[in-house]
């Protein structure tokens, strides 16, 4: 009899966890490498911008920067147009190995060595109280919370 209050208790707290993993599925962003977000309106950035940053909330509370490439940049005006595509090339990392956040709050510019070519090829740092804070010297914030979509990348077509 033990054994079986055992094993019924067993089954309902799996399907307490499946329950809830179900629940984080629907307010959770899982953001890889080529995901994209599409602009709602015109994005302005400094001239001498390289890399573009994203303030990212994590499930857990935390906040953690992401880089994205731009993929159609106006080099003279710098003025990425309503519809340009910003893409994700990579994801600084915590505790957190899936990369999954809640939601995107703010498109961040920094300007670094002084380019005319917008590149983002690396992330800096693990949270937003560390590093992501130093990379406000010399850039300029955005938010930008409800002024883009979010575009996962397209699944790689297999043969």
């Amino acid at each position: 009899m033990k054994s079986l209050i055992l094993f019924v208790a067993l089954l309902s707290g799996f399907a307490s966890v499946g329950n809830a993993q179900t629940e984080d599925k629907n307010t959770i962003l899982q953001i890889a490498q080529g995901d994209k977000l599409v602009l709602k309106k015109d994005l302005h950035i400094p001239a001498n911008t390289e890399r573009l940053y994203f303030g990212l909330e994590m499930d857990s509370g935390y906040k953690m920067a992401g880089c994205a490439l731009v993929l159609t940049p106006s080099q003279k005006s710098r003025v990425i147009p309503q519809g340009g595509q910003l893409m994700f090339s990579g994801l600084s990392q915590q505790s957190n190995a899936k990369n999954e956040f809640k939601n995107i709050n703010y498109i961040y510019t920094a300007n670094m060595m002084n380019s005319e070519s917008v590149v983002a090829l690396e992330c800096y740092g693990n949270s937003f109280q560390s590093s992501f804070q130093d990379l406000y010297v010399g850039g300029m914030k955005n938010k930008l919370k409800n002024d883009f979509d979010f575009v996962p990348a397209d699944p790689e077509i297999t043969t």
